[in-house]
């Protein structure tokens, strides 16, 4: 199975940095930003994804528990 990305991670500019991740504008599929007020909203297929990763729990917890090595965190 091939997983579809949003994000690419920011070129780091010393080892010591933590990882970063950008979404390149051709890749974010639909989405729109929406102003209700003082309340702005980004909607749309990248945060439907984020959404469903966030309901499986932080990061660092689910590499715990599938085993994963640490240093894709740092």
């Amino acid at each position: 199975m091939s997983l579809k990305r949003f994000t690419m991670p920011n070129p780091k500019v010393n080892p010591m940095q933590k990882t970063t991740y950008r979404i390149p504008i051709h890749w974010a599929g639909e989405f729109s930003i929406k102003t209700f007020g003082q309340d702005s909203q980004f909607q749309g297929d990248v945060v439907n994804k984020l959404g469903k990763y966030e309901d499986l729990g932080e990061p660092e917890e689910l590499a715990k528990r599938l085993g994963i090595r640490k240093d894709w965190m740092k």
